[in-house]
């Protein structure tokens, strides 16, 4: 009994006496840990869809230099039915496929650079409506309705 009263002296003297009352005490309850957030990997038809957004960039940049009403202009072809868009329509269904494919913020950001980068990089060569640019526009037109048959064709699980 002497060592026990000796005991509860000097922990007093160094001033932990919690441990005294530690058997009246009720354990703190711990915070609940929520669940780790997993980041899934890109899906399979990311590179597909990206490409398609820069495409439909590079469409919406053809189409404001080249409107429906200027395919004629100049003796130029007119283009395919499928062409008769305009820059806002091809901006418009980008926005639309964002909202329907983009499921994180990192998605929607590679799908609007796709976009932008699609748009910017014909910027460089091509100022006005010309045989080269409808070509290409109708090119482009051709290899984004492909590039969607494609996609839907292998992953919309039909």
């Amino acid at each position: 009994m002497k060592i026990f009263v000796q005991t509860i002296v000097f922990a007093v003297y160094l001033g932990h006496p919690a441990w005294l009352f530690a058997a009246d005490q009720k354990p703190a309850k711990e915070a609940p840990v929520p669940p780790p957030i997993v980041e899934r990997g890109p899906a399979a038809y990311e590179p597909q869809l990206l490409k398609m957004a820069e495409l439909m960039g590079s469409l919406a940049f053809l189409a404001d230099i080249c409107p429906a009403t200027e395919a004629t202009r100049d003796g130029l072809a007119t283009r395919d039915s499928l062409a008769t868009r305009d820059g806002k329509d091809w901006r418009d269904k980008v926005a639309m496929l964002i909202e329907a494919e983009a499921s994180s913020p990192r998605l929607k950001g590679l799908i609007a650079g796709a976009y932008n980068r699609g748009y910017s990089d014909l910027e460089v060569n091509y100022k006005t409506c010309s045989e080269p640019a409808l070509a290409l526009f109708e090119h482009q037109i051709y290899a984004v309705h492909n590039l969607s048959q494609d996609l839907a064709r292998r992953y919309s699980g039909n």
